[in-house]
């Protein structure tokens, strides 16, 4: 047994290239759902964003789609309430409503002196993330928690 292990480990990756199966397909786009590119449409981006269950789903899908438009607020509007609601499952405490206050606060000055989509598109961004951090901070799926 630990033979064929070191015959494993020493076989070079390249003895597999002829193997369709083991070959990697063609890359997907950034904003893809379900093995499908969505870049195109904001209707489907928005039901993507609505479909799945957790916030980093959401912000993953929010921050790939997005072009630097006003309609990106959109986006972070619909993954906002998931991560608000994991958030809010794992039972934060005052510190950590303090600290995620802070940090959406650090992204309005950020942004505040700037006018325009691209920039209150970013804002949007910034905030979700700052969601995204208190929701894997406070996780007990291993990430931090208390």
């Amino acid at each position: 047994m630990k033979t064929f292990l070191l015959i494993a480990l020493f076989v070079s990756p390249l003895a597999f290239a002829d193997d369709p199966a083991l070959t990697p397909g063609p890359a997907l786009p950034a904003c893809s759902y379900n093995f499908k590119d969505i870049s195109a449409d904001s209707a489907a981006i928005m039901a993507a964003i609505n479909s799945v269950p957790y916030c980093w789903q959401a912000v993953q899908l929010a921050e790939n789609c997005a072009s630097g438009e006003g309609i990106d607020v959109g986006y972070v509007a619909a993954a906002a309430p998931k991560c608000e609601k994991e958030f809010e499952t794992n039972k934060p405490t005052s510190q950590d409503r303090i600290l995620l206050a802070s940090m959406r606060s650090a992204c309005d000055s950020k942004w505040k002196s700037q006018n325009g989509g691209q920039a209150q598109s970013a804002d949007s961004l910034c905030k979700l993330n700052a969601w995204l951090w208190l929701v894997n901070l406070t996780s007990s799926n291993g990430l931090g928690g208390h």
